[in-house]
């Protein structure tokens, strides 16, 4: 069977629909870092009702946030899944990886174990600070 330039730029779309599809898969959010805390807020989590987020914090002790934290290193968080009503659950574990670090965005992977459920993927979230400065001693 040979096939048409037809049916070749057929599996080459479908072949790039799928991947957009896998890249569409991320969750979202937003980040703040502030000190030795940063606080994630993932959104449009897979699997995730859309009017719930988590809320995972890392503690990089002495450290700052900072680019030098990417790489293959796994960093524990603490953390809730909380709706936007603002009624929020503790997870069971956290736990992200950066793996491009920016002035604005950080992107990595995440794994979470809330209510019996392990939710993994991809992130990618951007910098917004809310609330009062951040003043470290």
């Amino acid at each position: 069977m040979v096939a048409t330039n037809q049916s070749r730029l057929a599996l080459v779309f479908l072949i790039v629909a799928s991947s957009r599809l896998a890249l569409a898969a991320d969750a979202k959010g937003w980040y703040d870092p502030c000190c030795d805390l940063t606080t994630f807020h993932l959104i449009a989590v897979p699997g995730q009702p859309p009017n719930r987020e988590f809320i995972l914090r890392i503690a990089t002790g002495m450290l700052h946030f900072n680019d030098y934290l990417a790489g293959p290193d796994w960093w524990t968080a603490t953390g809730q899944n909380c709706s936007k009503a603002g009624d929020c659950a503790e997870v069971t574990k956290a736990r992200l990886q950066f793996q491009e670090m920016g002035k604005k965005r950080v992107s990595g992977r995440y794994e979470i174990d809330f209510e019996g459920h392990h939710f993994e993927g991809e992130y990618k979230v951007k910098y917004r600070h809310k609330g009062k400065p951040c003043i470290c001693e």
